[in-house]
């Protein structure tokens, strides 16, 4: 069992050995505090929401984390097969 931030460790950690594009991860969470939100981070998490998360926020970070304009590099796109 392991937690999101160890998680996220072992996703960005795969990602550097196979030269995967980098996933966005949004971190969900009821700490609140600076502490928490600097763990995140430096797990390799792109942005931090606390919890009751606010629904117009959630869209906004997560509509910022998969555009070409985020900070972090965009996903790998898949051709449609139709």
């Amino acid at each position: 069992v392991m937690d999101g931030l160890q998680a996220c460790r072992e996703l960005r950690a795969l990602e550097a050995a196979d030269g995967r594009a980098h996933l966005p991860v949004i971190a969900l969470t009821a700490g609140a505090t600076s502490t928490e939100k600097q763990r995140a981070f430096a797990a390799g998490m792109n942005d931090f929401l606390t919890k009751p998360v606010d629904p117009a926020r959630l869209v906004r970070v997560a509509t910022s984390s998969t555009t070409a304009n985020s900070p972090s590099p965009p996903t790998r796109r898949v051709a449609s097969t139709r």
